[in-house]
């Protein structure tokens, strides 16, 4: 799999996020406005509520700012890696022989999608499954959360 086009794919669906932040952000606006006004009951509540969601959306979208400008600046190593690291494309099987496909990246905010026909998840070294990776060879079995997972492949 070529991890470059993969690399570009994620950030086209992590801007894809970013934009539906937006629009949820334009419609609790208008929400907002359409909010009681401080004359009728539950004024203050709705819009503080509206208020905290949309101020909520706006951090994740600095996040996702944030995610992209690290997932630009990251360096794709084609050749053969003896280690798992930034930048790895992995594939785990769990106890019940499922596998999951995760590809390392420096912030990953949760972020899944199809790519050639497989469900690629973002995985970061700043989440316990990634910085458990870090590090790992093929054939490496780690354990997290009463689960262990099995690395049947990396590239």
């Amino acid at each position: 799999m070529d991890k470059r086009n993969l690399l570009t794919f994620a950030i086209e669906k992590i801007k894809e996020e970013q934009l539906k932040l937006e629009r949820t952000i334009e419609e609790l606006q208008k929400h907002k406005k359409d909010a009681p006004t401080a004359m009728e009951s539950n004024s203050d509540r709705t819009r503080y509520e509206l208020e905290a969601q949309q101020n909520s959306f706006r951090v994740m979208i600095e996040d996702y700012t944030h995610a992209i400008t690290q997932l630009k600046s990251l360096e794709i190593n084609e050749h053969d890696q003896n280690v798992i690291q930034l930048g790895s494309l992995i594939t785990l099987q769990n106890k019940e022989q499922i596998l999951k496909t995760y590809f390392l990246v420096p912030q990953s905010k949760g972020i899944r999608f199809e790519y050639e026909g497989r469900l690629i998840i973002l995985c970061s070294p700043d989440t316990p499954l990634g910085g458990m990776l870090t590090g790992k060879k093929k054939g490496d079995v780690i354990e997290i959360n009463n689960n262990s997972f099995t690395v049947v492949a990396f590239e």
